[in-house]
């Protein structure tokens, strides 16, 4: 799996469970004051978690990717601290949503890992058994 498509996937699942988070423990219609279903409130929250994963998120975590591949032993501990900041990034722009943006950058980076992770022993696990 080629960077691009494990971002793609990491992405997306990150939005879906993030979407489906954010809408039990803090649903919309609390913010609006008003009542709506949750079917409702997860439509609205899922278009914005979806919007910020993948127009914010993905470029920032190739970015981090393509920074720190070559840093060895080093590279996890860097990556996972350039996504935290990504994800308080956001604060200075609308500061009452930067719990909400650093729990989904660090979701995304455990998410991305472990396809990642999954990938090498795919890998290992191919060309061991002789197909290439």
């Amino acid at each position: 799996m080629n960077l691009f498509r494990r971002k793609m996937l990491s992405a997306f699942l990150t939005a879906l469970f993030a979407s489906v988070a954010v809408t039990l423990i803090t649903p919309p219609d609390i913010l609006l004051g008003e009542h709506y279903s949750y079917v409702d409130n997860l439509l609205v929250v899922t278009g914005y978690v979806f919007v910020g994963v993948f127009v914010y998120g993905v470029p920032f975590s190739v970015l981090m990717d393509l920074i720190t591949k070559s840093w060895g032993p080093a590279r996890f501990f860097f990556s996972f601290a350039f996504h935290i900041i990504g994800g308080l990034l956001p604060f200075f722009v609308l500061w009452f949503f930067t719990l909400h943006s650093l729990v989904i950058a660090v979701l995304f980076f455990l998410i991305d890992e472990g396809l990642r992770q999954r990938r090498k022993h795919d890998v290992g696990d191919v060309s061991l058994s002789g197909q290439v």
